[in-house]
């Protein structure tokens, strides 16, 4: 199955932090060093970012899409669902003096690029801000990725917002993260092939 750019530098992204940050081996006794648990935390937190990065590059895709769509004078879905989600206006009392369709339209995309900048997340409530508002049906989303995306989302927001001498007081394994962020790759990859579909057909 072919997978996106997007899905391409995600991927290397966690091959590249697993070769940074958990370089040691294992310990079933589970007695690693602050150290190895520190690194474990990291490699948490940019795995999470690696993740954002990828969903926030999709609902920057779209908008684009809507974008250029607009200026060619093209109705796209991306286009359409936006302008209906962000943009509700009376009806004009007398003939304007500009195109008010165009202050419509780039305000609907201003908010949205709004949204992906402000964005800080992966779970359910993140994805449903980036892509819905852009037309993306995420009822065919598994629902399984989307409840272990807000379960990593939870495990990387202990960490981030957490002094480092909490987080070495709480013994985890780090290579039980490896496994969390491999089965997370493996379900993102039929979500990639229903976003890249969704681009096709809106073009």
């Amino acid at each position: 199955m072919p997978v996106s750019t997007f899905f391409k530098t995600m991927s290397s992204g966690f091959k590249r932090l697993d070769k940074t940050f958990l370089s040691f081996s294992p310990r079933h006794a589970g007695d690693y060093t602050v150290r190895q648990l520190s690194m474990a935390a990291a490699y948490t937190i940019f795995c999470h970012g690696e993740i954002e990065a990828y969903m926030e590059g999709w609902a920057t895709a779209f908008t684009d899409l809507a974008e250029t769509s607009w200026r060619a004078k093209k109705a796209t879905r991306p286009l359409v669902h936006l302008c209906t989600f962000h943009e509700g206006r009376k009806t004009p009392q007398s003939v304007p003096a500009k195109d008010i369709w165009n202050e419509v339209v780039f305000r609907a995309i201003a908010k949205q690029r709004g949204v992906i900048a402000n964005n800080h997340g992966i779970k359910e409530q993140n994805i449903c801000e980036l892509l819905s508002p852009l037309g993306f049906d995420l009822t065919a989303v598994d629902g399984i990725l989307l409840n272990d995306l807000s379960a990593f989302g939870t495990l990387r927001g202990q960490h981030a917002h957490s002094s480092h001498k909490a987080q070495i007081g709480t013994t985890f394994d780090p290579f039980d993260r490896r496994s969390k962020v491999r089965g997370l790759e493996t379900l993102m990859l039929n979500f990639d092939n229903l976003l890249s579909s969704y681009m096709r057909a809106a073009k």
